[in-house]
């Protein structure tokens, strides 16, 4: 009888077998089958798990990207890839993660990511990016800041739980570090002047809108 866990029987009969470095079983507690290879030395995302997996644990290993589509069932409710040595996650993981609608928990924390894309907030209800080196500049700060520190579940748990250990890498001594505590003097960027650019930009491009149709009234007349 299984008291915490034991060997689980769909993996018996998946034609997926467990790869020899990992462990495959039943969480009783937790009930949920789990995928484990940590410390495996894996350098890529396992193509095929057995079926009926709902977690996936893969920490400890030297994983360095994260690409091509997730091919993942939607049992899958966790993946946890804490530990590894990620420098990217392709776009096209992120989009096809964002069809996937089966992930619920992710575990990036303690990588080498230096920046997320944005839609990144909306692929699972909890995160985990805390201890990455990011590089902070005025472009997360439109977003990063916010979604950290105010988007939370019903339950009133913050959707990136370790949102406190997410800092900046790229700051110099004495300036906030704290990602969702970041404003625009931290970073010297100036949100009047980007929008001023931004209407200059506007105004040039309308300008040279206007002659063009100007000069095509003339061709035709």
């Amino acid at each position: 009888m299984c008291i915490m866990i034991c060997k689980f029987h769909t993996f018996l009969v998946s034609p997926v077998t467990c790869a020899d470095a990992c462990n495959c079983y039943y969480h009783y507690k937790e009930r949920v089958n789990i995928y484990e290879c940590i410390s495996a030395d894996l350098r890529k995302l396992p193509g095929v798990v057995p079926m009926k997996t709902n977690w996936i644990v893969l920490k400890n290993n030297t994983i360095s990207e994260i690409c091509g589509s997730y091919k993942y069932s939607s049992d899958v409710s966790k993946l946890e890839l804490a530990s590894n040595s990620i420098e990217s996650i392709c776009p096209s993981f992120i989009n096809s993660l964002l069809e996937s609608h089966g992930l619920t928990e992710w575990d990036l924390s303690n990588n080498l990511l230096q920046s997320v894309a944005k839609d990144i907030q909306n692929v699972t209800k909890k995160i985990k990016l805390g201890n990455n080196p990011f590089v902070c500049n005025c472009d997360i700060l439109q977003w990063m800041p916010d979604w950290l520190e105010y988007t939370t579940l019903p339950s009133g748990e913050h959707v990136v739980t370790d949102y406190k250990n997410i800092t900046c890498n790229n700051l110099i001594q004495g300036k906030e570090k704290k990602v969702h505590r970041l404003k625009e003097e931290d970073l010297g960027c100036n949100s009047s002047q980007q929008v001023l650019v931004v209407k200059e930009t506007m105004r040039r491009v309308n300008r040279s809108m206007n002659i063009f149709m100007y000069g095509r009234d003339q061709l035709l007349n």
